[in-house]
């Protein structure tokens, strides 16, 4: 069975230890460790809600090895301060999430609180959001059909068709004004004289009867 490309991103949206005073957040950072990847979290990442552009981590697995390590291990959280250790923190994910980890699997999003532990004592809580995508490969179709994730409708107003719903040019219907200027026409083609001649006779003659009608 192939791998698959998947990208996980997150970010620390809450991070409270009660008996810490920081004066630099840049000094701060949090270590997570999902799958066989270790992800190191600085303060652009740590008490916001979004996540940050082109900052997910990708890597390839199986489907069903990831969803049995994930289950198995979660994943593992470390905050520090100026590289010393405050405290320990496990995300246990749901079995509603690891269960939809799966070739074609949309979107999983995750948000979870937890303990921050030293030495069996709770230092504090830290809050996480985090989201798993599976990241399209060049292939759109498998064994099974095109994938679901791959599909997208486009909704518009409906276009105007001038070839199936105008008439042309040539077949549009003759009005009344029509009429009179054909019979006009052909009341003057066979008049005896020049070409010049003719001409203007036509449109003088022509004009008179148009102004009678208009």
């Amino acid at each position: 069975m192939p791998l698959s490309n998947f990208i996980f991103d997150i970010v620390v949206s809450k991070l409270d230890v009660p008996k810490l005073v920081i004066n630099d957040c840049s000094k701060l950072k949090v270590l997570t460790k999902f799958y066989k990847k270790e992800i190191c979290l600085t303060s652009s990442r740590i008490n916001v809600n979004q996540f940050n552009a082109s900052s997910g981590t990708e890597f390839r697995a199986l489907p069903s090895h990831l969803r049995d390590v994930l289950k198995n291990c979660g994943m593992a959280i470390s905050v520090y301060v100026r590289d010393a250790l405050i405290g320990n923190a496990q995300i246990n994910f749901p079995n509603d999430y690891t269960n939809r980890i799966k070739d074609g699997m949309s979107d999983l999003n995750h948000k979870d609180t937890v303990h921050i532990v030293r030495k069996n004592q709770v230092v504090g809580c830290i809050e996480i959001i985090c989201r798993l995508v599976i990241k399209c490969d060049d292939h759109l179709v498998t064994k099974e059909g095109i994938k679901m994730q791959d599909i997208m409708f486009l909704v518009s107003s409906r276009q105007h068709c001038p070839t199936d719903c105008d008439p042309c040019l040539d077949k549009l219907e003759s009005n009344e004004r029509d009429e009179y200027l054909n019979v006009d026409l052909q009341r003057y083609q066979n008049i005896n004289t020049t070409g010049q001649e003719r001409s203007n006779v036509a449109i003088k003659q022509i004009g008179r009867r148009l102004q009678k009608h208009y």
